[in-house]
């Protein structure tokens, strides 16, 4: 069921209200060009963030951001 459409909680952890969109594996393998095997790769060495509800892994839409921040990399740091 990781075709399921993405979801939405009210609930954090930590209390917090602020909504957060949780992603499939294959919405966050379109998001980066990659393939669903390697966002699950990514999930099990735990350089993305992946919460399992019901037998389904979601991404929290923070977690994706927060991944993508870390591996930004300049100009200069690409040669």
């Amino acid at each position: 069921m990781l075709n399921a459409p993405s979801q939405r909680s009210s609930e954090q952890p930590g209390g917090n209200d602020v909504e957060e969109l949780y992603l499939t594996v294959k919405e966050v393998g379109g998001r980066l060009r990659v393939s669903r095997w390697s966002v699950g790769r990514l999930i099990k060495s735990g350089q993305l963030e992946a919460v399992e509800v019901g037998g389904v892994i979601r991404i929290p839409e923070s977690g994706l951001r927060a991944f993508i921040q870390r591996h930004t990399v300049t100009a200069r740091e690409t040669r």
